[in-house]
């Protein structure tokens, strides 16, 4: 089974917003993410509403199981 990224990210603003990747890298740890959202907030590489990304609020894997209807 297939596995996605999601990335929560807490904005300035208060409110949050998800960033999802595919086919994440098997070997991500935690360190990888946590040094790509400080980018993100240094850089302000993200607006949102015009609202920067602040930090993480959680990050997951999720399964994805993909059922073609029409080939």
């Amino acid at each position: 089974m297939k596995a996605v990224l999601k990335i929560v990210m807490n904005l300035e603003n208060g409110k949050t917003s998800t960033i999802t990747i595919q086919n994440p890298r098997k070997d991500l740890a935690a360190a990888d993410i946590e040094a790509f959202i400080q980018e993100a907030v240094a850089s302000k590489a993200f607006l949102v509403d015009g609202s920067p990304v602040a930090g993480v609020k959680k990050a997951y894997l999720q399964s994805v199981d993909a059922t073609s209807i029409i080939a």
